[in-house]
């Protein structure tokens, strides 16, 4: 208790020398600076996709560069004579060359794929394939897939949803179109639309999507690193999905199905017509359980995969049968296409020109756990990594020095200070512990507060 007694007396006495309570209030500001600042720079330089390498360097340069100035910086105030203005000067420059790192773009994201990799699977009759080639899956989005090390385990299936996919090429877009002054624009549109019409051998079939099904137009902009996670759109059955920058999948429940049942001993496969179209059809989905051998590789990476034996979970079939495609609907000829209509995206009441494409063929969506399939969960995107390391380099190195200047300079004022009034230096740093203990979680809170909703910390 006495030990006590003697500590907060001591505080007390202190604060009673009003000659000090601007340098309390300097320490206090000065330490919670540094506070909201130094914590994140190890966080900060993560976001931009800077490596642990490129840290390390830049953690042993600053400091050596940042070391020289202070002697040099205490020699030219000797000669100007005017201590205060230079203080003031460095303390000024080290604030806006913080802000300074605002400014380092992204070097590096590092994408995390979907648990699970949405698959084009059934009988790939349009690119050659004859009746009785196998089943086949294949990637149905860009990702880089990666081989696992082995294929000899059964992989389970989800099928999701039949539909029609249609090929968009850069060489049918028409640039006239009010819609569409972009690629990128027709994209969105195509996939803002609210409504389609499919143009096949039975008739025209027309389809309205529901609000939940369009996704928002903030969704498709914006900052890179909001797609560092990416997820699954959901809604299989009903939404419009752009599967790569050149394919786009309408689906079409009632109109097709895929089905594998037993003839002449033989298991067979096929994308056949459901006959059940109406507004109350429903798409149900079924569970496979597959067997695969990769047949197309490219840059090291694998696309389609083709599938040995296939069986259907608690049914009464054969467990892992082979399996052939037939062509009953004789794919490959059948005349098929899907009208868009596009919005104005000055006026989203108004349908600005309608899209036909015709280049479409019946297929069928499912989902397989990606690590099956693929090694690779993650992909690292590089941008221009050299101008994001030394942007952050030299900014990092004039913050060293210029700070370091500043905090030395203010370090020589404030004991020349306490020698005068005969001051306590450690019970000054009190106050300066106090600042950073606020400002930095207080920081912290605003981060995170900012950063709501986004795929990245928002600094």
């Amino acid at each position: 208790m006495k030990f006590l007694a003697t500590f907060f007396g001591r505080i007390t006495s202190d604060f009673r020398q009003k000659e000090l309570l601007t340098l309390k209030l300097l320490f206090f500001v000065h330490a919670s600076t540094l506070y909201v600042l130094y914590p994140y720079l190890t966080i900060h330089m993560r976001e931009l996709g800077i490596n642990v390498e490129e840290t390390a360097i830049m953690s042993a340069v600053t400091p050596c560069v940042a070391i020289i100035m202070p002697p040099i910086a205490g020699i030219i105030a000797d000669k100007i004579g005017n201590f205060k203005v230079l203080l003031a000067l460095f303390s000024s420059l080290g604030g806006c060359v913080s802000l300074l790192l605002l400014l380092v773009p992204v070097g590096r994201i590092t994408i995390t794929y979907p648990e699970r990799t949405i698959v084009k699977f059934g009988c790939d009759f349009m690119t050659g394939g004859v009746t009785g080639d196998r089943v086949t899956l294949s990637l149905a989005e860009d990702h880089l897939c990666m081989p696992v090390t082995s294929y000899n385990i059964s992989v389970p299936v989800k099928l999701e949803a039949c539909g029609i996919i249609c090929d968009r090429f850069q060489q049918d877009f028409d640039l006239d179109v009010k819609s569409s002054k972009k690629l990128i624009e027709e994209s969105i549109a195509i996939l803002r639309a609210r409504s389609y019409a499919v143009t096949e051998d039975r008739g025209n079939f027309y389809y309205e999507l529901a609000a939940e099904d369009i996704p928002k137009l903030s969704t498709q902009m914006g900052d890179a690193r909001n797609y560092r996670f990416l997820k699954n759109k959901e809604r299989f059955t009903t939404s419009v999905r752009n599967l790569t920058k050149t394919k786009y999948f309408f689906p079409t429940n009632g109109l097709y199905n895929f089905n594998c049942d037993v003839k002449d001993s033989v298991y067979v496969c096929d994308i056949n017509e459901e006959n059940k179209y109406s507004k109350s059809y429903r798409f149900v989905s079924r569970n496979y359980s597959v067997k695969l051998q990769p047949v197309d590789f490219i840059k090291t990476g694998v696309r389609q995969f083709k599938i040995l034996t296939l069986s259907e979970p608690n049914s009464a079939k054969t467990a892992f049968q082979s399996v052939t495609c037939i062509d009953d609907l004789n794919l490959a000829s059948r005349n098929l296409s899907i009208s868009v209509p596009l919005l104005n995206p000055d006026n989203n009441l108004q349908i600005s020109t309608i899209l036909k494409m015709d280049k479409c063929e019946p297929s069928c969506l499912a989902t397989v756990p990606r690590s099956s399939i693929c090694s690779n969960g993650k992909n690292t995107v590089e941008f221009d990594v050299s101008l994001t390391f030394w942007t952050y380099l030299i900014i990092r190195v004039l913050i060293g020095i210029i700070g370091g200047t500043a905090f030395a300079m203010f370090e020589g004022a404030v004991i020349a200070i306490l020698r005068e009034h005969k001051g306590d230096y450690g019970l000054q740093r009190i106050y300066a512990s106090i600042g950073g203990m606020i400002s930095s979680p207080l920081s912290g809170i605003l981060i995170d507060y900012a950063s709501r909703g986004k795929g990245y910390t928002d600094f």
